[in-house]
């Protein structure tokens, strides 16, 4: 697993939601759907929430994993 896969682990295993703009911005990360992929594959339940822009109208995908899978808990 790569640096930046580890650190995207992380933010995701703490609950806040990661764009492609917040994953080039605060780990370099210029693909992040192949991370996501990746880290779908070890298990992770990440899920995808499609937004809109509004100065361009333009979609982009959110991606988090929901709060009751961050839990210390095991189900």
């Amino acid at each position: 697993m790569t640096s930046v896969n580890k650190q995207l682990k992380a933010r995701f295993l703490s609950g806040a939601p990661v764009s492609q703009f917040t994953a080039l911005r605060d780990f370099g990360c210029a693909r992040l759907s192949p991370v996501v992929s990746a880290l779908r594959n070890e298990g992770l339940q990440i899920a995808t929430a499609m937004h809109r822009c509004s100065g361009t109208g333009r979609n982009y995908a959110v991606y988090q994993i929901p709060s009751h899978h961050t839990s210390s808990e095991t189900p």
